[in-house]
């Protein structure tokens, strides 16, 4: 299939039956907002972010969900996720956003993420923490 940036946005559609609920999940790469790598040059980085964007405008899924560090907020002075949220906005998309520990959510490990999700065809919102008080061996 090749490199992801490299394929055609109408394949992407197509795989898409004409009545399922279409909903589509990506990522950013963290490394170009994680504390661990700042300072550091990153080539590409904009590529996969700039093509997330792209998929949202052209198939128009009725799901949105993004995950990422948490630095993403900071990043620009927030103008990176704030573009990107204006953009969901104005196609019309109800957004919910938050900073929540994986651990919350039966992952073994703590690990603070970015979640985002995005609904065109209703108010979404974030599942509720499902591993309460779960301890996590680090």
């Amino acid at each position: 299939m090749g490199p992801l940036t490299k394929f055609d946005h109408k394949k992407i559609g197509d795989l898409f039956s004409k009545s399922s609920i279409k909903i589509l999940v990506g990522c950013a790469p963290c490394q170009a907002f994680s504390t661990y790598t700042q300072g550091s040059k990153i080539n590409d980085k904009w590529k996969l972010y700039i093509f997330f964007r792209k998929i949202i405008k052209k198939i128009k899924p009725h799901v949105v969900s993004m995950e990422n560090v948490p630095n993403l907020l900071k990043y620009r002075d927030g103008k990176v996720f704030n573009d990107f949220i204006l953009l969901l906005k104005n196609l019309g998309y109800s957004i919910e956003y938050k900073i929540v520990d994986a651990k919350d959510y039966g992952v073994p490990q703590k690990r603070h993420r970015l979640i985002l999700i995005a609904s065109s065809i209703g108010q979404i919102k974030i599942p509720r923490k499902t591993h309460y008080g779960a301890r996590v061996k680090t």
